[in-house]
């Protein structure tokens, strides 16, 4: 019966039910003639079984929400994985699947269903496939202390930081070690406030030794130059190549932290780069000279991303290709929430999605 099911989605009242819909349930799953018929196989169900109880004249509920629950998530697994995501995409069944998930432990099942359909969701989409080849591959080739998912969704949004704006968020949640956030606050970095985070960091990175420390604050310098310039006159209207000079540079900073890299030809490219910005404090002069030389500064500045660290790419996804990416993303970290319920799910299931998470789906199935 797909009645109790749908009665979640009236957040008011999923707990009562009608009685003519009822009998008209009953009638058309037991092919009744009549819906009188369908409240006598009613009030049966209320003497012999006590499964539906009449709470009211005309008003009926399960005699435990329990099995309005259960059945809710029975239904729930035999939807195709399309219909499964579009549920999860609504912010009222995921609170009803948390719900679930809380009095159905451990929901194994359900939860490796959503996994199986949050992949699904993009498996056939080529542009979307490649980032996450990219986002494997980047991952494999760091060297942290962190859970490898964490990893992965580090790098989703250091890719996608202009789709998504809750850095690190999913990160976090995966390993709660990843502190890359308490040096950066990441999580409210706009153009206004970036100059201010950066200024944080590089207060942090002087206080540490060593060339990695070096490496770190060279990066933040050449983003600081910028950073000076553009809030100088809040008012001035940089081309948007400034912008995202910026969050190149930032994106390069917080690689250099994670993978703990340090090689003198990419400080080399940065000191030149660095070198080749206008010395003057004239605010004027400087709107002048990035208005010629923005666009090729900041090429030169991503080449040197590419080329050393394999981050800062131009992936061009079209408006479409950014929706299914941030989708994906946020669904992942629901199925992330759902998993840290207190017995929401087994350990080896736990692992099991954990382990595969954010992955390409050539690597989901190469065993």
């Amino acid at each position: 019966m797909r009645y109790p099911p749908r009665k979640f989605e009236n957040p008011r009242n999923f707990v009562l039910f009608d009685e003519e819909e009822l009998a008209e349930q009953i009638t058309q799953q037991l092919r009744l003639t009549h819906p009188r018929e369908g409240i006598a196989v009613l009030k049966a169900i209320e003497a012999q079984h006590g499964l539906l109880v009449e709470r009211a004249d005309g008003l009926w509920s399960f005699s435990h929400l329990t099995f309005q629950e259960y059945f809710t998530v029975q239904w729930l697994t035999q939807l195709s994985s399309e219909k499964l995501v579009s549920k999860i995409a609504s912010q009222h069944w995921q609170e009803v699947m948390k719900q679930l998930v809380k009095s159905q432990q451990p929901a194994d099942r359900l939860l490796e269903l959503i996994k199986q359909a949050i992949d699904q969701s993009i498996s056939h989409e080529p542009a979307v496939q490649t980032f996450l080849n990219w986002l494997f591959q980047k991952s494999q080739s760091t060297q942290a202390n962190h859970e490898p998912a964490a990893i992965r969704a580090f790098y989703y949004t250091l890719g996608l930081a202009r789709i998504i704006t809750c850095v690190l968020g999913l990160a976090r949640a995966l390993d709660s070690t990843f502190d890359l956030a308490r040096a950066l606050d990441l999580g409210n970095v706009c153009t206004n406030d970036l100059a201010r985070a950066l200024a944080r960091a590089l207060g942090l990175a002087r206080v540490r030794t060593g060339a990695r420390a070096q490496a770190v604050a060279l990066a933040l310098n050449l983003t600081l130059d910028l950073a000076r310039a553009r809030i100088r006159d809040s008012a001035l209207a940089f081309d948007v190549n400034l912008d995202f000079a910026l969050s190149l540079a930032l994106a390069l900073n917080l690689d250099l932290k994670l993978t703990r890299v340090y090689s003198f030809q990419l400080m080399n490219k940065l000191q030149q780069l660095r070198m080749t910005l206008p010395t003057s404090n004239n605010c004027e002069n400087f709107r002048q000279w990035w208005q010629t030389n923005g666009l090729q500064w900041t090429n030169q500045l991503r080449q040197a991303m590419i080329e050393h660290q394999n981050i800062g790419h131009d992936w061009q996804f079209t408006d479409e290709q950014k929706q299914q990416l941030k989708h994906y993303y946020d669904t992942n970290k629901f199925l992330v929430a759902l998993m840290k319920i207190e017995g929401a799910v087994s350990e080896d299931t736990r692992a099991e999605i954990k382990d595969t998470l954010l992955l390409p789906w050539v690597e989901l199935h190469c065993c």
